[in-house]
């Protein structure tokens, strides 16, 4: 996405935390493709506005802090646009 102009470099381990906060009902879906639509959803949703409770909640895959607190590199911004684009790039819709 990056390479094809889509979207700015997003930090991995941010899109690697995003996912790791994803409910696990969303990867048993019986396709891949029902699965990265579900996880992009969630992310997408749960990080379209400050108001969004869920993202105030969301660890760093190592558990060692939020994902979105103050300090941080990124934005929740950062993980909403991502999943847009993303979501976008892969053929779900516009």
């Amino acid at each position: 996405m990056v390479g094809e102009g889509v979207i700015a470099v997003v930090p991995s381990f941010l899109i690697e935390s995003a996912v790791y906060n994803a409910p696990t009902r969303h990867f048993i879906h019986d396709t891949w493709t029902a699965r990265v639509e579900a996880v992009l959803a969630h992310i997408y949703t749960g990080t379209t506005t400050d108001d969004c409770i869920s993202s105030k909640d969301w660890l760093e895959v190592n558990r060692v802090k939020y994902l979105f607190a103050d300090g941080q590199s990124w934005s929740r911004e950062t993980a909403n646009t991502f999943a847009l684009q993303a979501w976008r790039y892969v053929g779900f819709g516009s």
